[in-house]
């Protein structure tokens, strides 16, 4: 009748001496809090025949965002010109398996995605797709390494030919600190953090050899 999501209960007499150890796992959820604020979970353990209660356990757990910006410089005041039609999915690897992203939109036509799981099934993942502005928003990431594909290129320009590296840096605070992130693209750290990701114009020519 409390506010935990769980309880456990022993069915037989515990002894003195007896040794306790509960493991558990927890899956953030689609409503978890984005970004420094984090998540919080407290533990409490209530024994014994006076029913003794122990200090709260908290902790909290984070997840992180990142954006996706898709342009073509078409030089002088169109070095950003942003690209419409874009479709990306997100995968990451577990050993030689390929997980790929689930999404769901927060909104009709918002262009930010939060995770709600994910899938082996290269068909069922979601690709998304760049608005007028070119800009999309990926939520809900743990920490790690992620890989951004680009599934289908704006007409009249060239999808990439291979996969943009990610990684979710994130650094947990201390007491009375801060938690912070860093996203990087192939190696290099980006602002926002936004993954800024170039489609050049023209055809590509089959190659022989």
């Amino acid at each position: 009748n409390d506010s935990s999501t769980f309880e456990i209960k022993f069915r037989k007499t515990l002894m003195p001496f007896d040794r306790i150890q509960v493991d558990y796992s927890a899956t953030v959820t689609s409503d978890a809090v984005i970004g420094t604020a984090g998540n919080d979970n407290k533990a409490v353990l209530t024994y014994g025949n006076n029913s003794t209660t122990t200090e709260s356990s908290t902790t909290k757990t984070y997840v992180w965002e990142m954006g996706v910006c898709k342009f073509a410089n078409l030089g002088g005041d169109a070095t950003n010109h942003a690209l419409a039609d874009a479709e990306f999915q997100l995968y990451k690897k577990d050993g030689d398996t390929q997980k790929y992203a689930m999404f769901t939109e927060t909104g009709t036509n918002t262009s930010i995605y939060k995770l709600t799981g994910w899938t082996n099934n290269a068909t069922e993942a979601i690709k998304v797709k760049t608005p007028a502005n070119g800009n999309i928003t990926f939520e809900g990431l743990d920490a790690g390494t992620y890989y951004l594909e680009e599934t289908k290129a704006p007409v009249g320009y060239n999808k990439l030919t291979a996969p943009i590296t990610v990684v979710i840096s994130s650094t947990l605070p201390t007491t009375g600190g801060t938690a912070s992130y860093t996203v990087t693209a192939d190696g290099a750290t980006t602002t926002d953090p936004i993954v800024r990701v170039e489609n050049k114009a023209g055809t590509v020519l089959p190659s022989t050899c």
